[in-house]
C-alpha cells in the first residue's frame, strides 16, 4: 500500500502536470482552430520567405557557435594552468543571465553606425560606418550568446573524459592534435549533436534579437511575423498559421535531437576530476590561449559598453521619472509572481518522482519529462495561442497581466526543477522514513521539516526563475500596453526613441539587477560561478 508521503506527492505531481498541459494544449488547440481554415495561402512566397530565413539564420548561427566552441572548449580544458582560467569559464555564464535585448544594445553600442568601432575610426581619421542590422547582425548576436553556452556544454563532455585516457596519451607522447582526435573528439561529438539542437531551437525561437538587428522585412523569423500579424495587422488567423510551422519545425528538431543524442544537460551534471595537466607543444599554447583571449574579448567588450554607458547617464532624472518606476515595480511584481509560481510548480513535479519506499507511481516519468517538454514552446508561440483565447473573451490586453506571468513561469519551470531536485531528492531520502514513523504529514511536516531543510534551495529556484522572468521581453510585447510595462519593454521603447543616454541607464540597471538574481540562486546553491 502506498504511503500517505507518497499520496500526497502524487496528488500534487498530478495537479501540477494537469494544470501545466492544460494550459499548454488550450494554447495549441486555439492556434490549430484559427490557423487551418487559413492554411489555403500558406506556401506564399512571402510566407516561405519567412520559414527559410528563419531555418537559414538558426542553421548559421548554429554552426558558427559550434565551429567556434569546439576548438575553444578543447584548448580551455587542455590548458588548465592558465591564468584567470576559471574567471574566464565563469565570464562565459555572464550572457546566460544577461537579459537578450541588454546584450544587443550593448552589441549596437560597440559596433552599431555611431559605436565605439565607428567613432574609434573617426579618431584615426576614417569614414567607416559598420551596418550590423540584417543577417550579419543576427549572426554576430546569436553567437555572442550561444558561443560561451556550447563552449560550457561541451566542456563539461570533456570534464567527463576518465583520467586515464589522458595518462595513456600523455604515456605515449601524443601531440596536441592526436590527443583531441584519440580522446577528446570522443567525448565531444557526443555531446555535438544534443548542443547543436539546443543552439538551433534558442536561435530558432529568438525574438529580441531579430526585431531589433533585423532591419526590415528582408530579415524576418517567424518570431517577429507572429508578433507583428498580432500586434500590427491584427491578422490572428495568419499568425496561427505562422506559428503551426513553428510548432512543426521544433519537433522536426526535437525528434532529430531525440534520434541522435541524449540532452546535453546529462553532462552539465559530471563534476571535473580534479586537476588534469596535459603537455602541449609551444605554438599549440600560442593558438590556444589566443583563443581563448579572444572569445573572452568578445564576451567581456558588451559588458564593458553596459558598465560605461550606464555610469554616464543622468540616473537622478532616471530614477526620478515615473515611468520608470512604475515600469521596475511592474518588473517586480511580474517576476516575483512568475517565480513564485514556476517555483510551486517545480516542487509539485520533483515530489512526485521521489521514490521513499520505492512505490512510486508509473506517471513518475512523466512528471520528470514535463519541464523539459516546456522547452520546446517559446513565450511568443504560447502568447499567440493564449492572444487568440483571450479574444474570444472580449479585449485580449486586459488579460495581460496573468497571461504574462503564467508564460513566464512556465518558461523558468526547467530551470526551477533543475535547480531543487537534488536537493529534494536527499531530503526524502534522509526523512521520509522518520516522518512517517513519527506520523507527521501535511502542515506540519512542511513547517517544521521540510521547509528549514529546503529553505536554500528553494530561495535558490526562486531567485534563478525570477532572474529569467525579469529580462523577458517577447511575451510582454505581444500584451505590452499602457498598463503592463516592464523595463525590458521601456528599454525598447527607449532605443526605438533614440534616446540612448536612459536606455544605457536601464541596460545597466537590467544588468545588475538580473546577474544579481543569478549570484544569488548560485551562493544559495552552494555555487561559486554563474551557471
Amino acid at each position: 500500500m502506498r504511503t500517505s508521503v507518497d499520496q500526497s506527492r502524487l496528488v500534487r505531481a498530478t495537479a501540477a502536470t494537469a494544470l501545466l498541459a492544460g494550459f499548454v494544449l488550450t494554447a495549441l488547440i486555439a492556434i490549430l482552430v484559427k490557423g487551418l481554415p487559413s492554411m489555403t495561402g500558406v506556401f506564399s512566397p512571402s510566407m516561405l520567405k519567412i520559414v527559410w530565413f528563419t531555418i537559414l539564420q538558426s542553421a548559421l548561427s548554429t554552426l558558427v557557435s559550434i565551429a567556434l566552441a569546439v576548438p575553444l572548449a578543447f584548448f580551455l580544458d587542455q590548458l588548465r594552468d592558465l591564468p584567470l582560467r576559471p574567471w574566464i569559464i565563469g565570464l562565459f555564464a555572464l550572457p546566460l543571465s544577461m537579459p537578450v535585448i541588454v546584450g544587443v544594445m550593448a552589441i549596437l553600442s560597440l559596433l552599431g553606425r555611431n559605436g565605439w568601432l565607428a567613432e574609434l575610426a573617426t579618431m584615426l581619421g576614417f569614414n567607416f560606418k559598420p551596418n550590423i542590422y540584417g543577417l550579419d547582425g543576427i549572426l554576430l548576436a546569436h553567437v555572442f550568446f550561444n558561443l560561451p553556452l556550447a563552449a560550457r556544454l561541451l566542456l563539461s563532455a570533456l570534464d567527463a573524459t576518465p583520467d586515464a585516457h589522458w595518462k595513456l596519451a600523455e604515456s605515449l607522447k601524443f601531440g596536441t592534435m592526436d590527443k583531441f582526435r584519440t580522446v577528446s573528439w570522443p567525448a565531444l561529438s557526443a555531446a555535438l549533436p544534443g548542443t547543436a539542437g539546443l543552439i538551433f531551437l534558442l536561435c530558432l525561437t529568438s525574438f529580441a534579437v531579430v526585431v531589433i538587428l533585423g532591419g526590415g522585412p528582408a530579415a524576418t523569423t517567424l518570431e517577429v511575423a507572429i508578433y507583428h500579424s498580432l500586434t500590427f495587422d491584427l491578422d490572428l488567423g495568419r499568425a496561427a498559421v505562422l506559428t503551426i510551422f513553428q510548432v512543426v519545425i521544433v519537433s522536426l528538431v526535437l525528434a532529430a535531437m531525440r534520434g541522435l543524442s541524449t540532452a546535453p544537460a546529462a553532462a552539465i551534471a559530471v563534476i571535473a576530476q580534479g586537476r588534469r595537466f596535459t603537455r602541449n607543444s609551444a605554438g599549440a599554447r600560442v593558438i590556444g590561449s589566443t583563443l581563448i583571449v579572444m572569445s573572452a574579448l568578445f564576451v567581456a567588450a558588451p559588458f564593458l559598453a553596459i558598465l560605461l554607458g550606464g555610469i554616464s547617464a543622468d540616473h537622478r532624472e532616471i530614477l526620478g521619472s515615473p515611468v520608470f518606476r512604475e515600469a521596475l515595480s511592474t518588473s517586480l511584481a511580474v517576476s516575483f509572481c512568475a517565480a513564485f509560481l514556476a517555483t510551486l510548480l517545480a516542487s509539485a513535479l520533483v515530489a512526485g518522482t521521489l521514490r521513499p519506499r520505492l512505490k512510486v507511481s508509473r506517471l513518475a516519468p512523466v512528471f520528470a519529462v514535463t519541464p523539459n517538454l516546456i522547452l520546446a514552446f517559446s513565450p511568443i508561440m504560447l502568447g499567440t495561442g493564449w492572444f487568440i483565447v483571450a479574444s474570444k473573451f472580449g479585449n485580449p490586453f486586459q488579460f495581460a497581466v496573468p497571461l504574462v506571468i503564467a508564460v513566464n513561469a512556465l518558461m523558468a519551470l526547467p530551470f526551477a526543477y533543475r535547480q531543487i531536485e537534488p536537493a529534494f531528492a536527499a531530503a526524502a531520502l534522509r526523512h521520509d522514513r522518520l516522518s512517517e514513523s513519527l506520523r507527521i504529514s501535511g502542515w506540519t511536516r512542511l513547517r517544521v521539516i521540510d521547509l528549514p531543510t529546503l529553505r536554500r534551495p528553494l530561495l535558490s529556484a526562486f531567485s534563478f526563475a525570477m532572474a529569467l522572468s525579469f529580462g523577458d521581453l517577447g511575451v510582454v510585447t505581444l500584451f505590452g500596453s499602457d498598463g503592463l510595462l516592464t523595463l525590458p519593454a521601456l528599454l525598447f521603447a527607449k532605443m526605438g526613441s533614440y534616446r540612448g543616454g536612459d536606455a544605457n541607464a536601464i541596460a545597466l540597471y537590467l544588468t545588475v539587477l538580473s546577474i544579481g538574481l543569478v549570484i544569488l540562486a548560485n551562493t544559495l546553491r552552494g555555487e561559486r560561478d554563474v551557471t
